[in-house]
């Protein structure tokens, strides 16, 4: 009888610390993930924001202070909806050159605030 009790405290003993391992190896699965997404978000950002770069100056310096002045936002199309980007032009004085400043923000669901990837990049008055 006394090695009954035995093997009953050794089984209860394994369980709880099989059942601890793998609680912790859950909430390390579910942080990964986590990750991931945030990294994939920060990739399709990054992205959208170096096609924003090349509009920008595939269009020129004349049409961006004309049509862009003070600034302009929108949203991306398609897979990418949730990303919005906003673009702020300014000429720096006594320079030949255009201040460009690039922003692709999004909204993270689990993390509960809004994340952002800036860019900011001189272009040379034409």
């Amino acid at each position: 009888m006394n090695k009954l009790g035995y093997i009953l405290v050794e089984t209860l003993i394994s369980v709880v610390i099989l059942s601890v391992g793998l609680t912790l190896v859950m909430n390390a699965l579910g942080s990964e993930i986590h990750a991931l997404r945030i990294s994939r978000n920060y990739v399709h950002a990054s992205i959208l924001l170096e096609e924003k770069l090349a509009e920008i100056e595939k269009k020129g310096e004349i049409d961006l202070i004309n049509e862009w002045k003070g600034g302009k936002r929108g949203k991306f199309n398609g897979d990418y909806e949730k990303f919005e980007w906003s673009i702020e032009v300014s000429p720096i004085e006594n320079t030949d050159l255009v201040k460009v400043k690039i922003t692709v923000g999004w909204r993270e669901v689990l993390a509960g605030g809004k994340r952002e990837l800036v860019a900011i990049t001189y272009l040379p008055k034409k």
